[in-house]
């Protein structure tokens, strides 16, 4: 997005002006003549484009290391920020090199600073994966580093999923067992955010299965939220209470019962918890289920999705898109026929695949594309 607002092009001949525009657009492009041209016609060099970005940004977020250094030379105010809050650090983070981010930390650059997202600098980097950058941080930074809501890079890296930044800040001493504002650990937030293979790192380094909340939910609340099979399993292993309650006085199988999972109900249940307990608003686990029929639908549509192959023939691939096309323009006993249908077609692919590996074809169609709506909606189990 911040690369967008930099992207429109001017004419350098308009540099006498006083708008700023071609100081901006100069420091956009490398054009180190250019600004100096707008500079000696008098433009302020921290002049702000219309959403306030400045020529700093511009060359911090393209990597104009040249141009940078002039700008700071001449007074370029590296606290200034745009309309998203960002500084010129928090754009060297997002798209910039290793070299640029260094230079603008030398300059006094805040890496504490937090954009208008409540994220300081360095955390555009987990998104990115741009382990080179995060390199740049000491110990003591990275652990120290949190956003708004209390999450350190560690946390904000387990629940997104980015795994190589995950492990290079564990590997690098950053603690396992610190707290967002809402009491959740590394650990938490991997399992509420399904995030399987994040979580099972977390726990084989020593991260405390034992932990709740801010609400009293535990771990394997935690686990039962995300769908996560094998990880509950494994919870339930560590000693974790099947009928442990949280504030609301939900266990994990009340959970597991609203997110429409059956298979972590069933293990639950096989270990040990009660379908008969009463959350603070006095239902059962099957008052819950009752009310998450679409959940457990989808559960088991993603299920089938999952079972599939990669790719399936474009005569499967146009069978299920026109399903679930008149599935999503459908309401009431429409909808729900159309979504039996689904799952008869889909246990059908299912079972003719396995039957018949090479029935996609010379040129089938990739199913990850209805996987991840179907996704976006509903997380499914994981196993």
């Amino acid at each position: 997005m911040l690369r967008k607002l930099f992207s429109r092009r001017t004419n350098h001949r308009a540099a006498t002006s006083n708008s700023g525009e071609s100081l901006i657009e100069a420091a956009t492009n490398g054009d180190l003549d250019g600004v100096d041209q707008a500079l000696a016609a008098g433009v302020d060099v921290n002049c702000g484009a219309s959403n306030g970005a400045t020529a700093l940004m511009a060359a911090a977020l393209n990597g104009h290391d040249a141009i940078l250094q002039h700008l700071l030379s001449r007074g370029a105010d590296l606290t200034v920020r745009d309309e998203l809050g960002s500084t010129a650090l928090h754009c060297a983070c997002l798209h910039g090199t290793p070299k640029t981010v260094e230079l603008l930390m030398a300059a006094g650059g805040n890496v504490t600073a937090h954009d208008k997202k409540g994220h300081p600098p360095f955390f555009d980097t987990v998104h990115l994966q741009n382990l080179p950058v995060l390199r740049l941080l000491t110990n003591k930074e990275s652990v120290c580093l949190r956003n708004d809501e209390g999450a350190t890079l560690l946390q904000v890296s387990a629940a997104l999923g980015k795994f190589e930044v995950q492990r290079f800040l564990a590997e690098s001493g950053a603690d396992l067992e610190t707290r967002n504002l809402g009491g959740e650990t590394p650990l938490l937030s991997a399992l509420s955010h399904s995030q399987a293979a994040a979580a099972t790192y977390l726990l084989d380094r020593g991260a405390n299965p034992h932990v709740m909340d801010a609400t009293g939910a535990s771990a394997l609340h935690h686990a039962a939220w995300g769908g996560l099979v094998r990880l509950c399993e494994r919870l339930i292993s560590c000693g974790l209470d099947p009928n442990a309650a949280d504030s609301s006085r939900q266990t994990p199988l009340h959970i597991a019962a609203a997110k429409g999972f059956p298979t972590i109900q069933q293990i639950l249940i096989n270990h040990g918890g009660s379908s008969m307990l009463k959350d603070d608003m006095g239902k059962t686990v099957g008052d819950l289920e009752q009310e998450a029929v679409g959940q457990r639908r989808m559960t088991e549509e993603l299920r089938l999705l999952r079972a599939l192959p990669a790719a399936i023939s474009l005569t499967d691939m146009y069978q299920l898109s026109v399903l679930f096309n008149e599935r999503a323009n459908a309401s009431g006993v429409e909808e729900e026929n159309l979504s039996h249908q689904v799952r008869f077609v889909l246990d059908d692919l299912v079972h003719a695949y396995q039957t018949d590996p090479d029935r996609a074809g010379l040129n089938p169609a990739m199913v990850a594309p209805i996987l991840e709506e179907v996704e976006r909606i509903h997380s499914g189990e994981i196993f």
